[in-house]
């Protein structure tokens, strides 16, 4: 009989699942992981169902220090992060030297349509949507930026650039798709603009001039700019931006 129970508790030893995996290629079956390391190459393939993850991480993250604080799951290599947030992290990643990338985003084996570098840097390929409708940041730029001293002046889809009014015209007509039937288009005089318009920028006062506006639009094609006088001798010199 004691032969008997000691057979019992050899096989089911041998049934339990082990906690600390070893080795490469596993893939484990489904089931509660209740502690241990998995090391090597493993993969997780589970389809979810009704309320129901492949995949889930439950329970609170850590609080502490920033050093003793640590992320609830967490990816990485390299030096040990020091500064987690003491107010607790859900999901964290620390970057081994030389690795570009923290997080990226693919649009079903397309180009990156999200990322985040391990510099900060984010790269967005679609359109960004901010909190409270506001987006703060220390720059403001667009992905292009239209140079063209032509009439009309040639700017694609350029969101801002720089462009002129001809010397004894009135008008430039700016061709860019950027604008639309509701965009704010803001118009500055620039005379440092002489070098990158290769132009010599008119240095007559506003008060001869009058000052630029927006006489016309075309959404989705062109906008007009107009002084109420003709620049003489020279062209004048201006930037836009259009707001969307």
């Amino acid at each position: 009989m004691r032969n008997i129970f000691s057979i019992v508790l050899m096989l089911l030893a041998f049934m339990a699942p082990p906690q600390d995996h070893t080795g490469g290629g596993q893939s484990p079956s489904g089931g509660a992981f209740t502690g241990g390391t998995v090391t090597g190459s493993t993969t997780f393939s589970a389809a979810g169902a009704a309320s129901t993850p492949g995949l889930s991480v439950t329970g609170a993250p850590f609080l502490g220090t920033g050093t003793t604080s640590f992320p609830q799951l967490f990816v990485g290599n390299g030096t040990a992060a020091t500064t987690w947030s003491t107010g607790g992290t859900q999901m964290g990643v620390n970057c081994g030297s030389g690795i570009t990338n923290g997080f990226d985003v693919h649009n079903n084996g397309s180009g990156s349509t999200f990322s985040v570098s391990c510099a900060g840097a984010v790269a967005i390929s679609g359109g960004l949507t901010a909190n409270a409708g506001r987006v703060v940041g220390s720059l403001l730029g667009t992905s292009t930026n239209c140079l063209s001293s032509a009439s009309p002046a040639v700017c694609s889809a350029a969101a801002a650039g720089s462009v002129v009014v001809a010397a004894g015209a009135t008008t430039v007509q700016v061709n860019t798709t950027a604008v639309g039937a509701n965009s704010n288009i803001i118009l500055t005089r620039d005379n440092s603009l002489s070098t990158r318009l290769s132009v010599t920028c008119n240095t007559q006062s506003s008060l001869v001039l009058g000052d630029a506006y927006i006489s016309a639009r075309s959404g989705g094609a062109s906008f007009t700019i107009t002084v109420d006088v003709a620049p003489s001798t020279n062209p004048l010199c201006l930037s836009y931006a259009i707001y969307n």
